[in-house]
C-alpha cells in the first residue's frame, strides 16, 4: 500500500464541473506539472494506470496525482 499526505484542493473534475473549461495556459502549465509527476512516479517503478481529471488535486502549490489503487 501507499500512504500520502493529506492534500487540500478541489479535484481537476470538480473545478471543471463548476466552472468549465480551463484556459489554455492554464492546461498546459498543468499538463507539465502532471507530466513531471509522472516521470517521477514511473522511476519509482509504478505505473499509475488511471490518470483522468477525479484523480488530480489542486493544491495550492501544484497539482497532484492520487490514487495509485491499480498502479
Amino acid at each position: 500500500w501507499l500512504a500520502t499526505a493529506f492534500v487540500p484542493g478541489p479535484s481537476l473534475a470538480q473545478v471543471v464541473a463548476a466552472g468549465g473549461p480551463l484556459p489554455p495556459v492554464t492546461v498546459r502549465a498543468l499538463g507539465s506539472r502532471l507530466a513531471e509527476a509522472l516521470v517521477t512516479v514511473h522511476e519509482a517503478g509504478l505505473i499509475h494506470r488511471d490518470v483522468k481529471p477525479g484523480n488530480v488535486l489542486l493544491a495550492l502549490d501544484g497539482p497532484r496525482l492520487i490514487d495509485f489503487g491499480i498502479a
